[in-house]
């Protein structure tokens, strides 16, 4: 009886409709971040998640806020808002999804490989290569306490705070074997395809609203991670923050990206051209 009271809290944050934000995140400008992207819905018209910008024609984010159903396709009445430090008021870009392809081998029960990729229609004018954020080196390691930046929108916990303006906190490496050991004891595996991050005191780290956003190196901005789950409530020091490891899945992006330009929008086709062994 004592772990059904974390389970019900770590299920809520993985599928609660509701957009919780960065936690003790602080404002920042769009031009700090220009990679960083809200999905919103169409009707109605509320963000539902984050990603980033990867190509000018390419948007990553995490699967589950695109995953429907078993033998169901990706979600696709959304649009990418863009270029902007909030969303929802006319100030940003948006711009229309073609298509979206999730991983072949993303497991919705443990947010195994959980990635997805956005083919937009971009516009001569936006995106530009500065609002790209860069994929690291295959099997590239990054050390346990190394500083990250993780951003988006949504409120903050705080009714004295607005729930559309964009944050972001710098926040360090967790040691993969001590976040394994914190999720087996509310039995939830923590696999070779996740990164965790967080502080051992505070409440600090992102929540379900920054879902899919970007984990980048504060320095080489690189995207190293992609929001994926965590405790509650939100930035919990028992329960790091767990990301898709964006090196695990760096070659099925690149076949993606590279393969995508020459199927003409057409997931379907490519997704049965590819062979899914390649990509574990």
């Amino acid at each position: 009886m004592k772990f059904i009271l974390p389970f019900l809290l770590f299920f809520f944050l993985k599928e609660s409709n509701s957009a919780p934000p960065i936690v003790q995140g602080i404002k920042v400008n769009i031009t700090e971040v220009p990679y960083q992207v809200a999905l919103i819905n169409i009707d109605p018209k509320l963000q539902f998640c984050g990603g980033a910008f990867l190509k000018i024609n390419f948007v990553i984010t995490a699967g589950h806020c695109v995953y429907q159903g078993e033998n169901e396709e990706p979600k696709k009445n959304f649009v990418i808002s863009g270029g902007s430090n909030t969303y929802g008021d006319g100030t940003a870009t948006e711009l229309k999804v073609l298509n979206v392809l999730l991983h072949p081998h993303y497991d919705h029960i443990i947010s195994d490989y959980d990635v997805a990729l956005v083919k937009i229609e971009n516009t001569p004018e936006f995106p530009k290569l500065q609002n790209l954020v860069k994929l690291p080196v295959p099997y590239e390691e990054f050390k346990d306490g190394q500083l990250m930046l993780v951003s988006g929108w949504g409120g903050t916990q705080s009714i004295f705070e607005p729930k559309t303006e964009l944050r972001a906190i710098r926040i360090p490496i967790y040691n993969q074997q001590k976040c394994e050991q914190a999720y087996d004891v509310i039995k939830t595996d923590i696999t070779n395809r996740m990164i965790c991050v967080g502080y051992k005191k505070g409440i600090y780290g992102p929540c379900k609203g920054d879902s899919g956003g970007p984990l980048v190196d504060f320095n080489s901005r690189e995207l190293v991670g992609i929001v994926s789950f965590g405790g509650m409530p939100c930035g919990n020091r028992m329960f790091p923050g767990v990301f898709t490891r964006v090196t695990s899945v760096h070659d099925w992006i690149v076949l993606i990206v590279e393969q995508f330009s020459d199927v003409a929008n057409n997931t379907s086709t490519l997704s049965a051209a590819l062979d899914k062994k390649s990509f574990k």
